[in-house]
């Protein structure tokens, strides 16, 4: 049925890569509309691979730090894009100081969360002598965090390439603690959805932004990007809280909502 999330299997993971058979077979009197027909009505079939892997246990850190490519121990740190993938709840990612300069978007997907007892965080090293930077390089989107319960805390992003946003918040109970977006090609950080497909019980819901800064973010038009903005997609309970939006090439907040999408 369009728009339902179908769970037609329970499986259990084994470590290492898991291979998977889809096959979605259509009804063979489905009709999409009238005087309409299906393209095919024969089975698709898709094959996916999950791999799972862990590194340390839960209350352990894993290090990161520019470069990196290591397991994780601050001694032999590893990439950032490694250790948001295969985080446990209950860790800290610890963020080594030193500007990371990087090709692809940090993504948190959905499902790769905390818990409300065991969140996971990544901060910057409390011992560092300066705040880490991710920098896009005008290559991509910054930061997309679509998993629940992460604390991010105390580094900064930017240069985000033209029309990307800095941070894209679409997961749920997320706190942003003192993080700085600057000279992104759009909006610093935005709460709004993760998929187009989802509805109203999917959009990013009960974030706190808090004591973040935003500034200098400008796309190639200087007609979209914003300091911060929840808007079009963005669900309830959603909290900004001490946070500074200045120099941006469109509006300080965007709290825009359009009928198409709902209030």
């Amino acid at each position: 049925t369009a728009n339902v999330v179908s769970y037609p299997a329970k499986v259990e993971l084994a470590r290492g890569k898991n291979d998977y058979k889809l096959v979605f077979t259509p009804n063979a009197d489905y009709v999409p509309g009238e005087y309409q027909v299906m393209e095919s009505y024969e089975p698709i079939e898709i094959n996916h691979t999950v791999t799972y892997k862990t590194y340390g246990s839960e209350g352990e850190s894993l290090w990161v730090a520019p470069n990196a490519t290591g397991t994780g121990s601050k001694s032999n740190p590893m990439s950032i894009y490694e250790a948001v993938k295969y985080v446990q709840p209950g860790q800290t990612i610890v963020v080594m100081e030193g500007t990371y300069l990087l090709d692809k978007t940090v993504k948190v997907e959905r499902g790769i969360d905390g818990t409300a007892d065991k969140k996971i965080y990544m901060i910057a090293d409390p011992a560092a002598a300066t705040r880490p930077v991710f920098d896009f390089q005008k290559n991509c989107a910054g930061m997309i965090l679509a998993g629940d319960y992460w604390v991010f805390r105390g580094f900064d992003v930017t240069r985000s390439s033209n029309g990307q946003k800095g941070i894209q918040v679409s997961g749920n109970y997320n706190l942003l603690d003192s993080i700085n977006t600057y000279y992104n090609g759009n909006t610093g950080i935005q709460i709004s959805r993760y998929l187009t497909t989802d509805e109203f019980a999917d959009w990013p819901a009960y974030n706190t932004i808090l004591n973040c800064t935003s500034y200098g973010n400008a796309d190639a038009g200087y007609e979209g990007a914003d300091g911060f903005a929840a808007k079009l997609t963005c669900g309830d309970g959603n909290v900004f809280d001490g946070c500074i939006a200045h120099h941006n090439a469109d509006d300080g907040w965007d709290l825009f909502a359009k009928v198409q999408s709902g209030s």
